[in-house]
């Protein structure tokens, strides 16, 4: 039963980071200084093919969220937690997303933000997990985002978009 629970887990965090997205040692920005986006604060759920999880997002300070991932199977919920805070390089929002565990070292995933006219809609594009260089400065890696971000190429394929409940 617990290896079933285990591979369960380890099915849902993987639905969050559907298709690998570009994962790091270091985040974009060392220090956050993108303040919150009061649009991202709210419940969450992606559209567009049928899924059991929700999002809350919120806000634990001026510069940082918390997201609270629940997804229902049958009677079961499972609830798992990611910190997280954006940044700007090359006039495009990306979210700095880690998982909130007692992991010494998290490793940072990072996704670009899009908006629908409204605010009700939210797109994330993975950046492509076929980038090669492994960074050990936010500086390095922020500049290298900032000169790709807007090749079609730097985001993989996949897309997730959210609605707001």
């Amino acid at each position: 039963m617990k290896k079933l629970l285990f591979i369960f887990a380890f099915a849902l965090i993987s639905m969050l980071f559907m298709g690998c997205p570009y994962g790091s040692d270091v985040p974009i920005d060392k220090t956050p200084s993108v303040k919150i986006d009061a649009n991202l604060i709210g419940v969450w759920s992606p559209t567009g093919f049928d899924s059991t999880s929700t999002y809350t997002v919120s806000k634990t300070d001026d510069y940082n969220y918390l997201i609270k991932k629940e997804s229902t199977t049958g009677n079961e919920t499972t609830v798992t937690k990611y910190k997280a805070f954006l940044s700007d390089a090359g006039g495009k929002t990306f979210i700095n997303i880690w998982a909130d565990d007692d992991s010494q070292t998290p490793k940072y995933y990072f996704y670009r933000l899009g908006w629908s006219a409204d605010n009700k809609q939210l797109t994330m594009y993975e950046v492509t997990d076929n980038i090669k260089e492994a960074f050990t400065s936010s500086d390095d890696l922020k500049k290298f985002i900032k000169d790709n971000c807007s090749l079609s190429f730097f985001y993989n394929k996949d897309t997730v978009a959210y609605s707001r409940k």
